[in-house]
Formats: structure tokens, C-alpha cells, sequence
């Protein structure tokens, strides 16, 4: 079982929770995703919309940050290890 990753947008701050390519379309397909997302791209952030860079950020940053609110769901790319000065990689 994969640990599960989360990512923030340096746009709009929201977390998302990456998931793949196979995860996706189950999930496109089930129609289980969030009402306020089913119809949206997953390759872009569900607040703000735009494709910008993500920063991933550990499961305890999603707990305090995340305030109960329903993570949604995002499909992205690892474009390596990229690091930022907070020691979290960039992705997009």
C-alpha cells in the first residue's frame, strides 16, 4: 500500500492528496469524487484552478493546515527532487 501524499498550492495555499493516473480514472469513473470537483480537470488545483507548482508537505502539515475541510483529490507528475528551502519538493 503507497503512503499517501499531500501537496499544497503556492498559489491559494489549498492541500490536495496526489493521487495516479490508475486512481484517477476509478475515480472519474465511480463518480464518488466531491460534488464541487466531479466536473473539474484533476491536474489542477480545485480552489484556485490554475496548474502551478505544488509543494509537497508531510501528513502533519495536512492535519494542522487542512482545518477538518474535505481534502480533495490531484494528479501529478514527480518532476524530481527539486527542493524548496522548507525541504519539500516541488511538483507539478
Amino acid at each position: 500500500m503507497e503512503i499517501p501524499r499531500y501537496v499544497e498550492c503556492q498559489n491559494c495555499g489549498t492541500i490536495h492528496y496526489v493521487i495516479n493516473a490508475k486512481e484517477a480514472k476509478i475515480l472519474k469513473e465511480s463518480e464518488v469524487l466531491f460534488d464541487e470537483f466531479s466536473s473539474r480537470n484533476l491536474k489542477y488545483c480545485s480552489n484556485c484552478g490554475l496548474k502551478s507548482k505544488f509543494l509537497e508537505v508531510s501528513e502533519d502539515y495536512m492535519s494542522n493546515y487542512s482545518h477538518g475541510n474535505k481534502i480533495p483529490p490531484i494528479l501529478l507528475k514527480d518532476e524530481g527532487n527539486k527542493t524548496t528551502t522548507k525541504g519539500t519538493k516541488n511538483l507539478s
